[in-house]
């Protein structure tokens, strides 16, 4: 269903290091990060004895993700790590020289669904659309029209639902908000 804030934290500051690492010393850009190319290592669940469930959810499919260990991990998720580099790019550092149109809509930049010339944030971009989905557990852009989706992307159109998003912080919110802006040299960086 979703993570708890702490959860979600542990599994998107591991993502973050690992793109730090292939933007900055390798000039990688992933160009498809989602959670389908996000893998873990498990970990004993330590069931957590404080656990409740948020008031949009339904008991019958959320479970108690366990007690959260600082730098060790919960909810049986450990050491994060990126997969799937089948249409990763090498591109010289601090160029904007990528135009391929690639990666799945929605967790694509609007620079690239726009056609436009873009670089290594468009995996910031990606990082948001993760981090969305792992705290409410469904995404910012779906449509079953992909011209519809496309478009929303291109907008940045996307909203904090309620209830889902009622009990999330305005922390992670504008962490959300941050990551998933439209101009690129406006989005949070790596």
């Amino acid at each position: 269903t979703y993570f708890s804030e702490d959860l979600a934290r542990h599994v998107i500051i591991q993502v973050a290091e690992a793109l730090v690492y292939l933007h900055e010393k390798l000039g990688i850009v992933h160009r498809d990060l989602k959670p389908e190319n996000i893998f873990y290592k498990a970990i004993k669940l330590v069931p957590n004895s404080g656990f409740h469930l948020r008031k949009s959810d339904n008991p019958q499919t959320k479970k108690d993700e366990g007690k959260f260990t600082i730098n060790y991990g919960g909810g049986g998720i450990g050491v994060v790590k990126i997969g799937d580099f089948g249409l990763s790019k090498q591109i010289q550092l601090d160029v904007t020289d990528l135009k391929t149109p690639c990666g799945t809509v929605g967790y694509t930049a609007p620079e690239i669904v726009k056609d436009q010339r873009y670089s290594k944030e468009v995996d910031v971009w990606a990082l948001g659309c993760v981090l969305y989905i792992l705290l409410c557990g469904f995404p910012p852009f779906f449509n079953d029209n992909i011209d519809e989706l496309t478009r929303a992307v291109a907008k940045g159109k996307f909203e904090f639902l309620s209830p889902w998003w009622d009990e999330i912080s305005s922390d992670a919110k504008n962490c959300v908000s941050k990551l998933l802006t439209v101009d690129p040299k406006e989005r949070y960086t790596i």
